[in-house]
């Protein structure tokens, strides 16, 4: 990968304006739009950008972020830094972040990109085509533009991928400090070179497999059992129906954390995987069907060559039968027997998940934090770490039920405040 153009803050020939600036040769426009302005960008740019994007991420697509603006009503809170070339409509980078919104309207504390609790990458979009300089341009914006914070609070990025690395030399290049706090194992398939055969004797094991065959067999003795994998449209909102239902019958119903226990997340998840994200061809559903009705759904969205599965159900009266384990397990196989995507990742934010014993590599994933070098950085990647040790202990102690109210406090943009001087 090629280094990131030098764009020393004190070169004589930067020019530095809210409207353009210049790094090096390359002369780029920069702009912050709010959450009520997103048809100010053009959509099919951000199209475009999200599926040639140097770190595959759709998370920060534009039906998914739509849908968190409108259903989860953040028009007040998110911003998206945009850059483009000089004068020009199409897009370079793409990063939507939020900052502690006081009385007013005034906007205090460190940036962080704007992940609701249903995204799980925090990397930018940024177009591979001109990454060196986009790349570029989008940290000198991030250092520059003047109603912009100096701090930047990455969360759920991938340590070993490019954006990271971006990150790591854009510091070293203009004397930032960079902290990586909150670090955690995701665990990432791909295709042997062998075959799936191969993937099960190395990877799932003889005796996991014979469970998952035995397992279909009791299911085939109910009735009809197939697998289906769709994209299409109206299939898909089906199928989204059928997980929060699904969903909202099981565990995560009955501690308050399902979809449907909120209509406004609801209405996020019919909107992201179910109708905007559906037609425009970034949803893929996966399901283990009895009799042609789903038992274990999982739903993938992506943008490129990786599939990311953000959300996965199963009927908890077939619980004895293990449907999820089996749908994982026909996943797998799917996956093998198709072209498209390169990889899968789980979109977990834990260690240990449950899929790392079927998908055959991990990658170190945790939150990144860039400010200028002293010590507020430094404080603040701490304050992260004792918000995380804190919510984590308020769950193992009261439960995630009762820890709600709890973990609502410790959440980082309530406490970042205590640092807004910087």
């Amino acid at each position: 990968m090629k280094a990131v153009a030098d764009a020393h803050p004190h070169n004589p020939g930067h020019r530095r304006s809210r409207a353009g600036a210049t790094t090096g040769r390359f002369a780029f426009d920069a702009r912050v739009v709010s959450g009520s302005e997103l048809a100010g960008i053009d959509r099919g740019a951000w199209d475009r950008l999200a599926a040639n994007a140097l770190e595959e991420n759709p998370f920060f697509a534009r039906p998914f972020v739509e849908a968190g603006v409108t259903a989860l009503g953040q028009f007040s809170d998110v911003q998206i830094l945009v850059i483009s070339h000089k004068g020009q409509d199409d897009l370079l980078a793409l990063v939507p972040f939020r900052q502690t919104v006081l009385a007013g309207g005034l906007r205090i504390g460190p940036a962080r990109t704007a992940l609701n609790l249903y995204q799980v990458n925090g990397a930018p979009l940024i177009d591979r085509d001109h990454a060196e300089h986009a790349a570029d341009a989008l940290f000198e914006a991030m250092n520059s533009l003047p109603d912009l914070p100096r701090h930047w609070t990455f969360p759920h990025i991938d340590m070993k991928g490019p954006f990271a690395e971006y990150c790591e030399r854009h510091a070293r290049r203009h004397n930032k400090a960079i902290a990586a706090i909150k670090r955690y194992m995701r665990p990432r398939l791909s295709q042997m070179s062998d075959g799936f055969a191969a993937h099960v004797e190395a990877v799932i094991g003889s005796k996991r497999a014979k469970e998952v065959q035995r397992s279909l067999r009791r299911l085939r003795e109910l009735g009809e059992v197939r697998f289906e994998r769709t994209t299409d449209p109206d299939l898909v909102r089906w199928r989204v129906e059928a997980f929060l239902e699904m969903e909202h019958s099981g565990w995560k119903g009955e501690r308050g954390t399902s979809f449907l226990s909120n209509p406004a997340h609801a209405a996020f998840a019919r909107e992201a995987f179910g109708h905007s994200g559906a037609e425009d061809g970034y949803v893929v559903v996966d399901s283990l069907l009895l009799d042609n009705k789903p038992i274990a759904i999982s739903i993938n969205i992506g943008t490129g060559g990786i599939l990311f599965t953000p959300k996965c159900a199963f009927d908890e009266r077939y619980r004895k039968f293990g449907p999820g384990i089996v749908l994982e397990y026909l996943v797998v196989e799917a996956f093998y027997a198709q072209k498209k995507h390169t990889g899968m990742d789980a979109a977990t934010t834990v260690d240990g998940h449950l899929i790392s014993g079927f998908w055959n590599e991990t990658r170190p994933h945790g939150t990144l934090i860039v400010g200028p070098s002293g010590w507020q950085t430094q404080f603040l990647a701490r304050l992260e770490e004792i918000e995380h040790t804190l919510r984590g202990h308020a769950k193992r102690v009261l439960g995630y039920a009762k820890a709600g109210p709890l973990l609502v406090l410790l959440e980082p943009d309530r406490l970042l405040p205590l640092i807004a001087m910087w």
